[in-house]
């Protein structure tokens, strides 16, 4: 107990409570709870890690499959994140599943049925990131109508490292100095993969360039 400034009333002194420790939630789970929360996804993207290969490997984007018609006869490479799915039986009892998958430019579904769902089932979960292989075809029965029809599907994580053999970072040699270094040390020991990693340095004036490869 102890004075008050106010009138000399004695007050009694309230303790702050503890916080309880916690685990430290992943970036995975960091990143969902932002989009609960605030509806986007606020200090990064959960597809960062996989950016290489969805800007420059696959051909089709999410929003494209919003009108098929444009991708008529095409074979499409897409990736991104599984963010829903949907499971029933037709009326003839055959088993199907709707995946709702999310990439950088945003989300579409994509149906599998009978023989395709038995075959791709183990994918369909939410928050696996996914390589899909597919072709825009008229459907089997209903020849004036298309569909997307996968053909192959892998985790964007193992295809990571098998389709890209070699990255190379260009450097102008103005730029370089001791805090880049270290960030890029940094990033590279962060980010260990088995693709080579090369840099090129860049003196623009001279017109020179001398490369480098990682030794790990």
């Amino acid at each position: 107990v102890t004075n008050s400034l106010f009138g000399g009333e004695n007050v009694i002194e309230v303790s702050t409570p503890d916080i309880p420790s916690a685990e430290r939630w992943n970036d995975l789970e960091r990143l969902n709870r932002e989009k609960e929360l605030i509806g986007i996804y606020l200090s990064a993207h959960p597809l960062d890690e996989y950016s290489v290969i969805l800007n420059y490997v696959c051909n089709t984007r999410m929003v494209e499959l919003g009108d098929i018609s444009a991708l008529a006869g095409r074979e499409i490479t897409m990736g991104g994140i599984v963010v829903g799915i949907r499971m029933g039986t037709t009326k003839n009892g055959v088993p199907f599943g709707v995946a709702r998958i999310e990439d950088y430019s945003g989300s579409a579904e994509i149906a599998f049925f009978g023989k395709d769902y038995l075959t791709f089932q183990g994918y369909l979960k939410e928050g696996l990131f996914l390589y899909i292989n597919a072709r825009c075809q008229p459907k089997q029965w209903k020849s004036n109508e298309l569909e997307i029809k996968v053909t192959s599907m892998d985790l964007l994580s193992n295809v990571k490292e098998s389709l890209i053999e070699k990255i190379t970072v260009l450097i102008p040699l103005a730029t370089l100095n001791t805090e880049l270094i270290t960030e890029l040390s940094t990033l590279t020991k962060k980010s260990q993969g088995k693709s080579e990693l090369c840099f090129k340095v860049i003196d623009i004036d001279e017109q020179l360039q001398i490369d480098f490869v990682s030794r790990s």
